[in-house]
C-alpha cells in the first residue's frame, strides 16, 4: 500500500512584505539617486536654461532668447573649433584598424599572449592627467624623443611637436590612440573569441586563405563589434578634452581647439557663462545624434 504524498502549500508573501522590500530597495538606491540628480541630471537641466541667457561670474543672467544661439552660429571661432573636431576623426581609422590587428594576433595560440594583452590594456588604466603630463615631457624640444633622434641622426633641429601649428594636432591624436588602442582591442578580442572554432575548421577543410577568413568568416562575425567601435570611437574624438587640455591648451594659435576645449575657453577664460553654455547644449546635440546614428546602423544590420 502507498505512501500517501503530502502538498505543501508555500504562503505566498503578505502585502505588507513586500511594500517593506520596496521600501528597502527604494532606500538602499536613493544615495545613488540623489548623487545621480546633483552631479549629472540638474547640471545638464541648468545649462540647457544657461543657454538662453547673458550670465557671468557675479551676474546670474536674464533671458535674451536666441541671442547666444545666433552669435554661436554667425561667430567663426566656434566654427574653426567644430573643424577641428572634424579634423581630429583622423584618428578613428587608427583607433579601429590597430587594435583590430592587435586583437587578431592575441587571439592566436602563441606564447606570452596574455603578458601583451596585460601591456597593451596598461595605457587605459592610466590617468590621462597622467598621460598628458608624461607625454608634454616626451614631446619636448629638450624632450627625450628628441634626444633620442638626436642621438640617431635623424634630426638636425628639435621638432616642435607641441608649438608648432601645424603638427600639434597630430601629437595629440597620436597620444589619444594610444590610451585607447588597448580598450577596443579587448573589444575586438571579445568579438573574436566568440566566434566558433567550427568556422575555423571548415573553412581550412576547404582551403580558404587568411584574407578569405578574414572577409567571410571574422568580419561577419565582429560586425556589431565593428561598429560599436566606430562609434565609440567617433564620440570619443568628438568630444576630446584632457589630452588638449595637458598638452597645448588649445594652442599653439588656437590650432588643436576643438569644440569642448572652445567651450571650455568661453566659460572660464572669457567667462561667457551663458554663451558657453549655448556651446556645449550644440555640441550635446550633435552627440545626441551620433548616438542615434549608433543604434539606426546597428538595427540596419541586424534587420538584414
Amino acid at each position: 500500500m502507498g505512501t500517501p504524498s503530502t502538498i505543501v502549500q508555500l504562503s505566498k508573501p503578505s502585502k505588507g512584505i513586500k511594500n517593506h522590500k520596496a521600501w528597502l530597495a527604494w532606500l538602499l538606491l536613493a544615495p545613488g539617486i540623489i548623487l545621480l540628480m546633483m552631479w549629472s541630471y540638474y547640471p545638464s537641466i541648468y545649462a540647457l536654461w544657461l543657454g538662453f541667457t547673458n550670465a557671468s561670474p557675479g551676474n546670474p543672467g536674464k533671458f535674451i532668447g536666441l541671442q547666444n544661439y545666433i552669435q554661436l552660429l554667425n561667430g567663426p571661432g566656434f566654427w574653426d573649433s567644430v573643424y577641428r573636431s572634424l579634423e581630429y576623426l583622423i584618428v578613428v581609422p587608427v583607433m579601429m584598424i590597430v587594435p583590430l590587428l592587435a586583437a587578431v594576433l592575441m587571439n592566436q595560440k602563441l606564447p606570452l599572449t596574455t603578458l601583451f594583452r596585460g601591456i597593451f590594456f596598461v595605457p587605459v588604466v592610466i590617468s590621462m592627467v597622467v598621460v598628458g603630463i608624461v607625454f608634454n615631457e616626451l614631446f619636448s624640444t629638450t624632450g627625450f624623443l628628441n634626444d633620442v633622434m638626436f642621438s640617431l641622426k635623424l634630426i638636425n633641429s628639435p621638432v616642435p611637436f607641441l608649438s608648432n601649428k601645424n603638427i600639434a594636432i597630430f601629437s595629440v591624436m597620436f597620444v589619444t590612440a594610444w590610451k585607447g588602442i588597448g580598450y577596443y582591442m579587448i573589444i575586438f578580442l571579445a568579438g573574436l573569441q566568440s566566434i566558433p572554432e567550427e568556422l575555423y575548421d571548415a573553412a581550412s577543410m576547404d582551403g580558404a586563405t587568411f584574407m578569405q577568413r578574414v572577409r567571410y568568416i571574422i568580419i561577419p562575425s565582429i560586425w556589431p563589434f565593428m561598429i560599436y567601435v566606430m562609434i565609440a570611437a567617433t564620440l570619443s574624438a568628438m568630444s576630446v578634452f584632457t589630452e588638449i587640455y595637458t598638452l597645448t591648451g588649445g594652442g599653439p594659435l588656437q590650432s588643436t581647439t576643438t569644440m569642448l576645449v572652445y567651450v571650455y575657453q568661453q566659460a572660464f577664460s572669457q567667462y561667457k557663462f551663458g554663451y558657453s553654455a549655448a556651446a556645449g547644449n550644440f555640441i550635446w546635440l550633435i552627440l545626441i545624434l551620433m548616438s542615434l546614428a549608433e543604434f539606426w546602423l546597428s538595427s540596419r544590420r541586424y534587420s538584414k
